[in-house]
C-alpha cells in the first residue's frame, strides 16, 4: 500500500515540478514579464532529471520488488532534494528583482522565479517529504 502511495506521490511531484519549471522557461522570452532568473540551468536540469530518474527507479522497484531499486530511489531523491532546496532558497529568500539593472522595461530586472505561486512551492515540498518518507519506510522493510 505504501509503495503504491509513493508512486502516486512521485508522479504528482513530477507534474507539479513541471508546472513550477514552466515559470523558469518563460525567463528571457520577449513577451515575458520577467526576463531573468537566478536559478542556473545545470541546477534546474539536474533536479528535473533526478526527479524523473527517481520515478523510473521506483517503477522498476514496483515491477520486481528488488530492494536495491528502493534504496537507489532514496539516493536519487536525496540528490533531487539538494537541487530543490537550492532552488527554493533562491526563490523564497532573495528579492524579486536584480540589482543594478538599468532598463526602461521593468521586466528586464524582474526574476521569473518571483512569479511562482508560493503555495505551489510549499505543496511541492510537502509532497516530496511524504513521498520520501514512503520510500524510506519501504526501503527499511517497515511497510509494503
Amino acid at each position: 500500500m505504501v509503495s503504491k502511495l509513493a508512486i502516486g506521490l512521485l508522479a504528482v511531484q513530477v507534474l507539479l515540478g513541471g508546472y513550477l519549471f514552466s515559470y523558469l522557461l518563460s525567463a528571457g522570452q520577449p513577451r515575458a514579464t520577467a526576463r531573468a532568473t537566478r536559478i542556473s540551468d545545470p541546477v534546474s536540469a539536474l533536479h528535473l532529471l533526478a526527479a524523473l530518474a527517481a520515478l523510473a527507479l521506483w517503477m522498476i522497484y514496483q515491477a520486481g520488488h528488488d530492494i536495491a531499486f528502493a534504496w537507489a530511489t532514496l539516493g536519487v531523491l536525496a540528490l533531487t532534494a539538494a537541487g530543490g532546496m537550492t532552488m527554493a532558497v533562491k526563490t523564497l529568500a532573495e528579492p524579486p528583482i536584480l540589482e543594478g539593472v538599468v532598463s526602461e522595461d521593468p521586466a528586464d530586472a524582474r526574476v521569473a522565479e518571483s512569479q511562482i505561486p508560493r503555495p505551489a512551492i510549499y505543496l511541492h515540498g510537502v509532497i516530496f517529504l511524504m513521498a520520501g518518507a514512503c520510500v524510506l519506510l519501504v526501503s527499511l522493510g517497515l511497510a509494503d
